[in-house]
């Protein structure tokens, strides 16, 4: 008795687990903030299943779909029959997209719409509310729908004057940060390279009325940041009368120093 009860029992419980979406992959997902769920599998039923994009535990995924795995849906959304969600689009609330539907790029689905039929929502389109779209209607570009029965036709908004002008902002203030740093690192390398042509050297000079002999030499101290070097210099003035008269100090770059900056002399005594 116990073995025909094993032998019943044992289809059911394959029966189940074939029919239970298994979280192999158990993640979160910033798609879908503060939800827990699993990453779908794509073609189940074929030889080469593939992984899927992000499902809620509380949405509902039909087997024949498909989930791209940079797409997702969220909260007690459905996706059903053949209908296909990829790119970075998002459905989520209580929303349904079924049958040959697509949902793609970076639209967005939400509230309680509906997308059925062989209907299109892409770009930065958003259905929400009541609104259904269904037949061949293509919601597309910025357009906004929370309202409304749409079966045929294409709807399209063009992007926002607010948002152009926000990315042309973010946008020059990008490339002004980029122009900064380029001009910073060329004027290290400059400055660096004229100290390199700098680092030491030496020459001497002789006034035969007065009989001074000049000898004078010089080396690189350091280099600060892009704009400064300093340098020590030693100056020894020798006279006819045998007399000898040393000097030294610190020649400093300018800021917004160029190949052909002066140096202003500092000197210890």
């Amino acid at each position: 008795m116990n073995i025909k009860y094993e032998v019943y029992l044992l289809p059911l419980a394959l029966l189940l687990i074939s029919n239970t979406p298994v979280s192999v992959y158990a993640s979160t997902s910033s798609l879908c903030p503060a939800e827990n769920g699993y990453f779908y599998t794509n073609d189940k039923s074929t030889r080469n299943p593939r992984k899927g994009g992000f499902v809620s535990d509380s949405a509902f995924v039909g087997d024949g779909v498909f989930i791209a795995p940079t797409a997702a849906v969220c909260g007690s959304a459905s996706v059903l029959k053949s209908a296909r969600i990829y790119g970075k689009a998002v459905v989520s609330d209580e929303a349904e997209v079924t049958d040959k539907a697509r949902v793609y790029g970076n639209a967005r689905v939400f509230g309680t719409a509906y997308i059925g039929g062989e209907a299109k929502v892409s770009d930065h389109a958003q259905v929400s509310g009541d609104a259904i779209v269904e037949g061949i209607a293509w919601i597309r570009g910025y357009t906004k729908l929370s309202v409304g029965h749409y079966t045929e036709g294409t709807k399209k908004s063009i992007k926002p004057q607010s948002l152009v002008d926000a990315e042309r902002g973010a946008n020059e203030k990008q490339q002004k940060v980029k122009l900064a740093a380029e001009k910073k690192q060329r004027s290290s390398d400059s400055l660096r390279g004229i100290g390199r042509m700098l680092e030491q050297g030496s020459y001497n000079t002789k006034n035969s009325r007065r009989g001074n002999t000049h000898d004078i030499s010089w080396s690189l101290e350091s280099i600060s940041g892009c704009s400064t070097i300093r340098m020590r210099r030693t100056e020894v003035v020798s006279g006819s009368d045998n007399r000898t008269n040393r000097k030294t100090g610190s020649l400093q770059t300018k800021d917004n120093f160029s190949n052909n900056s002066n140096f202003n002399v500092v000197n210890d005594n």
